[in-house]
Order: C-alpha cells, then structure tokens, then sequence
C-alpha cells in the first residue's frame, strides 16, 4: 500500500494506493479521518482543488544523463517541461533563464547550488558556435575555467539536482538513485543537500541503496521498503539496516 497525506486550508487528506497484484488496484481518498463521500459537498470539493495542485515528478537516475545538451528553442523546452521531461533540458532552462526570460530564478537556481559548493563559481550557459550547437556550462575553481561536461559527475548532479528542485512546478520530488557513479564524498555531500532543501511545501523523496548517503540522512527520514511487504518499516537502527543491506557484515 502507498500512502500520501497532505493538508490544505480546510481539511487534511490521505490518499491510498493498494495494489495487491498486478491486476488488482485499489484508490481511496480520506478526508479530516472520513470517506470522501461521507464528508460535506463544499470539503469534498476543497479536497478535490487541493488533488489537483499537487503534482510528482519523478527524476531520472542524474549519472544516466548525457553530459551535454543540444540547444533547444525556448517552444521546444517548455513543450518538454510540459511531457514531465525537466530534468532532460535543465542545461537549456538556465540558459533562456539567465538570457531574460527569468533572471531571478536563474540567480535562485545559483544560489541554492553555492549552498553546497562553496568556492566553485558557476557561469552563465551559453551556446556553441557550432552547426548544432550546444549549451555549455562553465565553472571557475582555484582560478580556472572548467567546462562542466568535460568533468566528473559531481558538480553536474549537483547543478541538476539544484535546477530541479527551484524550477520544477511540483510539490514531490521523486530521485531514483541520484547517487548512481559519484564517489563517496560526493554522495554525502549530495544527501545533506537534498535533505537541507525539503520544506513544508516540497516533499523530496530519495530511492538509495548507498550506505553514505543512508548514514549521511536523518534517522527519522529513513524508511527500509521490501518488495516482500505489505509496508515500508521505519530505520529505527541504522546498524541493522547497513547489515540488512549488505554494506557491513555485523
């Protein structure tokens, strides 16, 4: 069963899924602890406004990604947006960002990814000369210019995760795997940063099976899901589940 509760002005709502098999699914929708139908027309219908603003989007595996992107028309980005394909063009979305279509938010985006960068400085995107060009993104580090594609996978997850999360129109952010090829350092650092960007309006939700980002989480934040059970178990004993998960023996 997967469960989801929110609350909007007038009530608190809790949607489940259960799925039993493939064949056999099941949705319900509580309201303020009743059944959708037993509640008042007016709740039902704040219920109803409420369902409809949240959206989920789910993020691909970042170290999947190619390092580069061809450049796309402003049309074409928003019309991949729009399919749920933000992580995809986020190289193009900071590019007609910073080029004037949203200044602002290109300069949110930056500063969410200095949070965890420190001295490394991120310049502007910019376009290729070339007969498809490209965007490229550059970053200076002790003094010198690097090209982000040229680099490892850390600083590009890290600038993805970061344009994700400010420009994505959703309220549940779903990474599977975010800390596929990067090293351990990266992985950590990557996980406090996540952790620190979660907020009352935007629950972000990590699929890992990397014990330093499991040991880098808050406790309460950690829930072990078995495909052989019904429900996800709390990690009350973080020992226990780095056995369970194989990265200790004992």
């Amino acid at each position: 069963m997967l469960e989801m509760e929110f609350a909007s002005d007038k009530s608190d709502i809790t949607v489940q899924l259960t799925m039993t098999n493939s064949q056999h699914t099941g949705l319900s929708c509580i309201v303020n602890k009743e059944d959708f139908w037993a509640v008042p027309p007016d709740v039902r219908l704040a219920a109803i406004t409420a369902l409809q603003q949240q959206r989920c989007l789910f993020v691909q595996p970042i170290g999947n990604l190619p390092p580069s992107e061809q450049s796309l028309s402003w049309p074409h980005v928003q019309q991949l947006i729009d399919q749920g394909k933000e992580h995809d063009v986020w190289r193009n979305q900071l590019h007609w960002l910073a080029e004037g279509k949203s200044p602002e938010a290109y300069q949110r985006v930056i500063a969410r990814l200095q949070q965890a960068l420190g001295d490394i400085r991120v310049r502007p995107p910019s376009r290729t000369r070339e007969k498809q060009p490209k965007v490229v993104v550059t970053y200076e580090e002790q003094g010198d210019e690097f090209d982000l594609s040229e680099g490892g996978a850390g600083l590009r997850t890290l600038l993805g995760v970061a344009a994700c999360i400010e420009l994505a129109d959703a309220s549940v952010l779903l990474f599977d795997e975010p800390d596929a090829h990067l090293h351990s350092a990266v992985q950590r650092q990557l996980a406090e940063f996540l952790e620190s960007q979660a907020s009352e309006d935007r629950q972000i939700i990590v699929a890992t099976h990397s014990p330093d980002m499991i040991d880098e989480f808050s406790l309460d934040s950690l829930v072990w899901i078995d495909r052989s059970q019904a429900q996800a178990r709390p990690c009350s004993d973080l020992g226990k589940t780095m056995v369970d998960l194989g990265a200790i023996s004992h």
